[in-house]
């Protein structure tokens, strides 16, 4: 027995197809989700955003730094290059695991500090003369979209 094949032909002057992509639309007071990636390079958040956990960050945006006794200052360098200088701060730090009287060591010597040579790379932490003790600073960089410069009146 042979094998029978349908066959159709059409004649057309033009044939015109669409492609229609449903998507659901979630209209809701509260989204819960275990993970947001981008396919691309960033994700925006396109509103204020209000954290009511702890929010965590790569180790490029903070962390600790110490200006060791004798030295005048101490190097932060990022893993990756941000895109424009961050926005950096830094603070001295005397907690329950430093030297006893390292403040006061710190004070006695009118140690100050500034953040210096702020690139997208690094940063950083100077002193305006040598450490008497080890100093240790926490730090935070931002990086700041369109971040503005105001200056003072004279």
């Amino acid at each position: 027995m042979a094998a029978s094949a349908n066959k159709s032909e059409v004649f057309v002057d033009r044939l015109s197809a669409g492609l229609e992509i449903i998507t659901p639309q979630i209209y809701a007071k509260g989204l819960s989700i275990d993970r947001v990636d981008a396919m691309d390079t960033a994700i925006s958040l396109m509103s204020d955003t209000i954290f009511f956990g702890r929010p965590y960050f790569n180790s490029d945006t903070g962390g600790f730094a110490v200006v060791s006794t004798g030295a005048k200052s101490v190097d932060v360098v990022f893993e990756k290059q941000y895109i424009d200088r961050p926005v950096v701060n830094a603070t001295i730090v005397f907690d329950a695991d430093s030297p006893e009287g390292s403040a006061d060591s710190a004070f006695l010597n009118d140690v100050k500090y500034a953040v210096t040579n702020s690139t997208v790379d690094g940063f950083t932490i100077s002193l305006n003369r040598s450490a008497p003790a080890d100093i240790q600073f926490n730090w935070m960089a931002i990086a700041i979209k369109d971040a503005r410069l105001f200056s003072s009146i004279s």
